[in-house]
């Protein structure tokens, strides 16, 4: 069995409609965003929901699946209906952005957790591709997830991947014995 590893940085910047959708073949099981080169671009949220629901249009599957998992936690996560807007043309990039930062910084995360374990998932038909292991490294998350969310953005990262161990490395201005 395969294990992704993912790192991210302090520093979290999304492509803005320049994500390709292509998996490059260094990847495939890693994905190295901002930990060692603060320039490098995570996935595109608005278009990779926006894939997800052109692909869940055609077919029954893992796309479909995941995008109304995704849905649910993220309607709960930003406050609106996010299946609902992905239904109506140009609703979800205008909800999106009109939407805190903060909030869509640990979003934009998340999704490009999702985003690489659906695309390198080795069998097409895996009705939840986000049941893969790996793991990830969050290099000081305090810094763009608020200290009072960050307890809510652990459950959800656990409950979309059960099977990947997280290590986060906090700020130093994060006493110790600190709760995240």
């Amino acid at each position: 069995m395969l294990c992704r590893t993912f790192a991210y940085g302090s520093k979290v910047r999304a492509q803005a409609g320049t994500d390709c959708f292509d998996i490059h073949p260094d990847q495939r099981l890693k994905r190295c965003a901002g930990l060692f080169d603060s320039e490098a671009q995570v996935t595109d949220p608005v278009a990779f929901l926006e894939r997800l629901r052109h692909k869940s249009q055609y077919r029954a599957g893992r796309a479909r699946a995941l995008l109304a998992r995704l849905s649910v936690d993220l309607s709960d996560w930003l406050g609106w209906d996010v299946g609902g807007s992905l239904g109506r043309e140009c609703a979800f990039e205008a909800r999106w952005q009109a939407t805190r930062a903060s909030l869509r910084r640990p979003a934009i995360v998340a999704l490009d957790m999702g985003r690489h374990i659906f695309d390198a998932s080795t069998r097409l038909d895996d009705p939840d591709p986000l049941q893969q292991p790996g793991v990830v490294l969050l290099d000081r998350p305090d810094v763009w997830c608020e200290a009072g969310r960050q307890p809510q953005f652990f459950k959800l990262l656990d409950a979309w991947f059960p099977k990947v161990q997280f290590f986060v490395a906090l700020s130093p201005a994060i006493g110790v014995g600190t709760r995240v």
